[in-house]
């Protein structure tokens, strides 16, 4: 009864902030004491287009900063993103359930997730139309333990409602028609495009396919499983990549991914 009680307890603080601006505020604050979250971020993705962060408990400029080359971009290769395409509704994910085999041996993970000090992260990632999303980031910091079974439940069972109170509130701030519309930036680039051209050489649609996989974190395996060829043809075309880029390894790989990423735009952090 007393969980019940403190859901009550949040849940009328939430619906009353429905038509207010400071509404993710509110959210954020009953989450983090119904869930003991650290950091609460809130940001918008759509096709083709910089991420735009909405809100955040932490210093949003600094966070900004951090974060520069994934709002430009390298979302792209995030597996939480990559699995938006596949939302039909509002969904609880969790990292450890969706990353690709071989994620965290991935340069982008090394990069972008292994110097972060959080133990989980979890988001309701909430599909707004066609190409369109908001990404609600749950994160505990090292030293508060992994979200328990019944934790896990308790959020997952909020998904209806996380999926009403969001979406009603964004239909009150209009946002998709008025603040996001005149704040978003086009990237610029298709990421194959980028990696087609990677270092001035120009890889075939295959090569492209293994590169694409290798930079998102999978495995030789899993790369072999999703485009049904075998384990030893996948090595074939690393290493052919390899000599056509005259590069040894991923992490050389990634780099110059990246340098040619940020003659495009997107700012190292």
């Amino acid at each position: 009864m007393h969980a019940l009680s403190d859901f009550a307890d949040a849940a009328a603080q939430i619906v009353g902030a429905l038509d207010r601006a400071d509404f993710f505020k509110v959210l954020g604050e009953n989450l983090q004491q119904l869930f003991n979250l650290d950091n609460f971020i809130v940001f918008y993705f759509e096709q083709d287009c910089a991420a735009q962060l909405v809100h955040t408990n932490l210093d949003a400029d600094e966070l900004l900063r951090q974060m520069s080359p994934y709002v430009s971009g390298l979302y792209l290769l995030d597996p939480f993103f990559i699995q938006s395409n596949s939302i039909q509704t509002t969904e609880l994910l969790n990292l450890d359930e969706i990353e690709p085999e071989g994620f965290r041996e991935s340069e982008f993970y090394k990069s972008y997730y292994k110097f972060i000090d959080i133990v989980t992260e979890l988001r309701f990632v909430i599909k707004m139309a066609d190409g369109r999303w908001l990404h609600i980031f749950m994160e505990r910091e090292a030293g508060k333990g992994t979200y328990s079974l019944d934790e896990l439940s308790r959020l997952k069972s909020l998904e209806k409602f996380i999926d009403s109170v969001v979406s009603r509130h964004w239909t009150w701030r209009r946002i998709g028609e008025s603040l996001m519309q005149s704040e978003k930036t086009p990237l610029g680039f298709g990421l194959r495009s980028v990696i087609g051209q990677i270092r001035g050489k120009t890889l075939t649609n295959r090569e492209i396919d293994i590169v694409e996989l290798i930079i998102k974190g999978h495995s030789s395996k899993s790369i072999a499983d999703l485009l049904k060829i075998s384990t030893g043809t996948v090595t074939n075309h690393k290493r052919n990549i390899h000599n056509k880029l005259k590069i040894q390894s991923q992490a050389q790989l990634f780099h110059y991914l990246l340098q040619d990423l940020f003659a495009l735009g997107v700012k190292p952090r």
